[in-house]
């Protein structure tokens, strides 16, 4: 009988757990999605204003490609286009969440791995911009990266 009663409010913690998570979520998704993808807008046309691509963030923070009036799923897109596109996301949530309060900074893994050399810059510079505004720890694990970041900070 104990046992029973036991896993009965674990039963009913877990559900409330899950009501919480998911009000939770809906209300991150309402609250913060337009100002999420205007920002994550403005991030991409500053990673890779050349390609003219277009995306759109869903109430459920998932990222899909606009092709003309065509939605893709992120899985159809180039690993250097997924990567833009995540970190052009990651940031924008950052910026909504933090927006009136301190910044916080930044601590990158190498997310341009998959990026060809001329969207490289692109982001390398991007980067330095932003790197004014907020603190950004860049780690790398190519020396050519390395090396390049280095000449960049070297000339800036």
């Amino acid at each position: 009988r104990a046992e029973s009663t036991a896993a009965h409010a674990n039963f009913e913690t877990l559900h409330r757990t899950a009501d919480f998570l998911r009000t939770a979520k809906e209300t991150l998704g309402t609250r913060y999605l337009g100002g999420m993808q205007a920002a994550f807008e403005r991030n991409l046309q500053r990673l890779d204003a050349s390609s003219g691509l277009h995306a759109v963030i869903d109430p459920q923070l998932s990222v899909s490609v606009r092709d003309g009036s065509m939605t893709r799923d992120l899985a159809t897109a180039s690993r250097g286009t997924r990567d833009l596109l995540n970190f052009s996301a990651r940031l924008a949530l950052t910026e909504v969440l933090s927006a009136g309060s301190e910044q916080p900074f930044l601590l990158l893994d190498d997310p341009f791995v998959n990026l060809d050399e001329v969207h490289l810059q692109a982001a390398l510079s991007y980067l330095r911009a932003l790197g004014r505004e907020k603190q950004i720890l860049y780690l790398v694990c190519h020396k050519s990266r390395a090396t390049a970041s280095g000449e960049e900070r070297k000339r800036s």
